[in-house]
């Protein structure tokens, strides 16, 4: 059994994972179906990430902020913790968006350095010439096409052997310096940048790991998109835990019972909908579910009816809905279901809010 790593005082994001790769080098911090990282080696590429993008900045104007363009790859990983090693905000995109509001969006903010994967490249080919001068670093796999290469834009491929490691490639920041901005639709429909602090972003992981701790041993899903902050709770609730963050692509996201039972999952983040969908299977059961302690419930409304027959297949697991708004840091309320006393709390057959963190002020 892991012992539970202690809440800590970190100054920013980065500096709390370092604390992490330090006392679990080895143990895997990032997993992938046909790759794993340990806490050690994502540190050596996001350094090594962090050494070219100082490179670029020396050399180019590439603004504050880092733009991802990418669904979940590898490259997003390495471009979340190197922009905050250079002190940096990172700004996820979505790429289901309209070109037209996608480029809105970067020119608001002067968007000016973007990190690309596959995923990235087909929308990134659509807008690019809309685009002020911009440096892109692209995944070592990308084929980047010849019109983009031939462009007003830098291209750098990135690949983290080939890049040295500089000692200076961190640069500190205060817990109230921006680590994300995330993009709402808001009331109006136009597009509205929301920054996020590092200090906000503490105080949450603090929050959730006081109330639902977890360790070393820990085995968690990682199935949302950047653009969209449950990934933020992924990332960091799992690695300032020292535990292990596992990618689920579309497919395993739909057969998630087979993921969660194959790298014996111990907590599994996901959306109430997708729920109701695997809940048709007879093979999403408890034979298959086993390993969970925690299944996390976000973005929509939690219907009684269908947490009622999921705790039937998951009896040893606690189900918990996350109420939250991008505004307020992903989640502000916590709602842990409790049979015998839920049915009564729950109206028009939905679960409540339920009990707002106790850093959250009304």
């Amino acid at each position: 059994m892991g012992k539970l790593v202690e809440q800590a005082d970190y100054v920013d994001l980065v500096s709390g994972f370092i604390s992490i790769a330090k006392k679990f080098p080895d143990k895997s911090a990032l997993v992938f179906p046909h790759r794993t990282f340990t806490y050690q080696a994502l540190l050596d590429c996001c350094v090594s990430l962090a050494s070219l993008t100082s490179d670029l900045e020396e050399e180019s104007e590439t603004g504050i902020y880092s733009g991802i363009l990418s669904k979940r790859g590898e490259i997003a990983f390495q471009a979340v913790l190197s922009s905050l090693m250079r002190g940096r905000a990172y700004v996820p995109f979505n790429l289901g968006e309209q070109p037209e509001v996608l480029v809105e969006s970067i020119c608001a903010i002067n968007c000016r350095l973007f990190f690309v994967d596959e995923t990235g490249l087909d929308v990134l080919s659509t807008i690019f010439q809309e685009l002020p001068s911009s440096c892109f670093v692209f995944s070592n796999s990308c084929e980047v096409p010849e019109n983009l290469l031939q462009s007003h834009h830098r291209c750098v491929s990135f690949c983290e052997a080939d890049v040295p490691s500089a000692s200076d490639a961190r640069k500190e920041v205060s817990q109230d310096a921006i680590a994300y901005i995330l993009f709402t639709s808001g009331s109006t429909g136009e597009p509205k940048a929301v920054p996020i602090s590092h200090a906000n972003v503490l105080t949450y992981v603090n929050e959730m790991r006081a109330l639902y701790p977890l360790n070393e041993n820990d085995q968690c899903s990682q199935a949302f998109d950047f653009a969209f902050d449950p990934s933020v709770h992924d990332m960091f609730v799992t690695w300032l835990s020292g535990a292990s963050l596992y990618v689920m692509d579309d497919r395993a996201r739909l057969g998630a019972h087979y993921f969660i039972k194959k790298n014996q999952l111990t907590v599994w983040n996901t959306i109430p909908s997708l729920v109701k969908m695997c809940l048709s299977m007879r093979s999403f059961n408890e034979n298959n579910l086993a390993s969970l302690k925690y299944v996390f419930l976000n973005g929509e409304p939690v219907q009684q009816s269908m947490v009622e027959l999921l705790q039937q297949r998951i009896p040893q697991a606690s189900i918990v809905s996350l109420y939250g708004l991008t505004e307020t840091t992903i989640n502000l309320a916590h709602y842990p279901w409790q049979k015998g006393v839920s049915e009564l709390e729950c109206q028009d057959g939905l679960l409540p809010v339920g009990n707002f963190f106790s850093n959250v002020s009304y």
